[in-house]
Order: C-alpha cells, then sequence, then structure tokens
C-alpha cells in the first residue's frame, strides 16, 4: 500500500539520503591500504546521527564503491565532515611523496534523494487500517 509511514519498517527504508561512490585505484597496494584503513571509518561511520545502512561493493580488478543511507542529506553531510572521513579523501587525493601517484586514479560521487511517499505492506506497514493476513 501507498504510504508515507516507514516506522515500521526496518531502517533501509527510512533512509532519505543516499551517496553512492566508486573509487578506482591505481592498483592493488593502494586498495589494500583502504581496506586496511576501513574498520576505524566503518565504527564510526555506524555510530554517525542519522544512519541507516551501506554497502560495499567492488568492481575489477581495482575499484572500491560504497552505497551510504542516512535519515537526511544533512547528517550524511555531517558525517562527510567529521575528521576520520576528511582524512580518509585526504589520503585517496593526495600524490605519493616520491612518484606522484595518488592512490585512486579516478572516482565519483553522486548524492539520491528518497520521495517522501513510497509502498509498505505486511509486517512493515505502520498505518492502522492493516491487511488481515498481517
Amino acid at each position: 500500500m501507498r504510504s508515507t509511514d516507514f516506522s515500521a519498517a526496518p531502517r533501509h527504508a527510512r533512509a532519505e539520503a543516499v551517496f553512492v561512490g566508486l573509487n578506482g585505484f591505481s592498483g592493488p597496494g593502494p586498495m589494500i591500504t583502504q581496506i586496511l584503513r576501513w574498520p576505524r571509518v566503518d565504527r564510526q561511520l555506524r555510530a554517525a546521527p542519522g544512519y541507516c545502512w551501506h554497502h560495499s561493493y567492488w568492481v575489477p580488478p581495482w575499484s572500491i564503491g560504497l552505497l551510504i543511507g542516512f535519515s537526511t542529506r544533512a547528517e550524511l553531510t555531517t558525517f562527510a565532515r567529521t575528521p576520520i572521513h576528511r582524512d580518509l579523501v585526504r589520503w585517496v587525493m593526495a600524490p605519493h611523496p616520491r612518484t606522484g601517484r595518488r592512490p585512486a586514479d579516478a572516482g565519483f560521487i553522486r548524492f539520491y534523494t528518497g520521495d517522501p511517499d513510497g509502498y509498505t505492506n505486511g509486517l512493515w506497514r505502520a498505518e492502522e487500517d492493516q491487511p488481515e493476513w498481517r
């Protein structure tokens, strides 16, 4: 049923701001370094106000992407401005002191906004007129 109330649904459904990004690393070394740095970022991401969910993905051979859902665009932006995230972005874009190569030689980010309404059914319906099969 069409709804604007997602309070009974998993928090995935309450993400109104979604970040999609992908970094194309310059080789296996920088990609492995990124993977080793990720657990600290992951802990802070999960603890951030408004965090709903995230999913990492791999695009062979040397690209790692991320989808992140936050309750609001403001909360997503607030996390993007945290020291741990800013340090990670600086590292990704900084030229190596000896070689001049950056850890990532390609990348993109996109932001998507959820519509205020969508669809829910079954146990995830929050409206009072629940179907009998609930």
